[in-house]
């Protein structure tokens, strides 16, 4: 269907693209110049597409446009499309190569697919989804670095991230709401995370947050090491708990986890103590081993707004002793 696609793409404008498991996508000629996308699209969907380097080259060139000046005149300009939107969802064979179009700056402006001396295509981004692909922390650093106004992003699935870019969307992203970094088995939550999180702007108004698990080691219930401040011995301080910052997510409304292996009872605790006005799903999908009947029933109890709550595998959790 790609000539049928393509004879579409080049009469009609379209503000949003959604394309469902494609596997017959021609570079040749789907989205080529003719295509009528300019900064007016919004949105690109690619679900079970074998989306290559090729393909995001041409969907990001330059395409000539008419527009009407304020003088009532019309001109002929080049404009790239500036996508709010862009999902790969599912598209296992997405590389790091295949995106480079997305953030990498061409020498000049007339290459073969026509994109500007600066790529411009993430500055207007507010939503992403990489789920389920083979990118990496060397790709998504590059396009986080570019993106300004990310409201979403979408990581699940990833095997090739690392916590490396939990941290950057944190420290470069004030405005994001939407964080989901579920089965990334080499993304797990630190306490390095922990301290991030709580210097960062977007703690104040995160709304959702999934993520795989927790790092053997961290977050633990005992108490940190004192450290001494000054030249006196007996100046010394308690350093706050990792887990405190879930004290501080006035907006959260959404958690999920889907390793709790090395879960413990004080940080549930303090994730409904900081969110029990807001909290409307909490999800512990499995392994929460350590967890007992005392943070269980503090989840019932001072969670008003709960809708949904899943636990797995909660073997010393004693419902008896709980009450509803």
């Amino acid at each position: 269907l790609s000539d049928g696609i393509s004879f579409i793409l080049d009469r009609c404008y379209v503000l949003n693209i959604v394309l469902i498991n494609v596997q017959s996508m021609m570079e040749s000629v789907l989205f080529d110049l003719k295509s009528k996308m300019n900064h007016l699209t919004q949105s690109i969907h690619f679900i079970k597409c074998p989306v290559n380097r090729q393909h995001l080259s041409r969907l990001f060139q330059l395409r000539k446009c008419i527009i009407t000046t304020k003088n009532g005149t019309t001109k002929h300009v080049l404009q790239q499309p500036l996508f709010n939107h862009i999902y790969f969802t599912n598209c296992q064979q997405l590389k790091d190569l295949d995106v480079t179009p997305m953030y990498e700056n061409s020498s000049n402006s007339t290459t073969e697919h026509r994109r500007p001396t600066r790529s411009l295509i993430c500055s207007e981004l507010t939503t992403l989804n990489v789920s389920n692909t083979l990118l990496s922390d060397t790709s998504m650093i590059s396009i986080l670095n570019k993106s300004s106004k990310l409201r979403e992003l979408n990581c699940n699935h990833m095997k090739n991230i690392t916590i490396n870019t939990l941290l950057l969307v944190l420290r470069t992203n004030p405005w994001i709401k939407i964080l989901k970094f579920m089965n990334c088995e080499k993304c797990l939550v630190t306490n390095q995370f922990c301290k991030f999180l709580m210097a960062s702007e977007c703690r104040n108004v995160l709304t959702t947050l999934w993520l795989h698990g927790i790092q053997r080691g961290h977050l633990s219930e005992e108490e940190l090491p004192r450290k001494k401040v000054g030249k006196k011995v007996g100046k010394k301080v308690i350093l706050p708990l990792p887990q405190s910052v879930f004290l501080h997510l006035p907006f959260l409304k959404h958690f999920k986890l889907c390793s709790c292996e090395y879960l413990n009872d004080c940080t549930v605790m303090n994730l409904v103590n900081g969110c029990s006005h807001t909290l409307e799903t909490i999800t512990l999908k499995t392994k929460c081993y350590q967890l007992t009947s005392k943070s269980i029933h503090h989840i019932f109890f001072k969670c008003a707004k709960l809708i949904q709550f899943d636990l797995g595998h909660a073997t010393g959790v004693s419902f008896e002793k709980i009450k509803i």
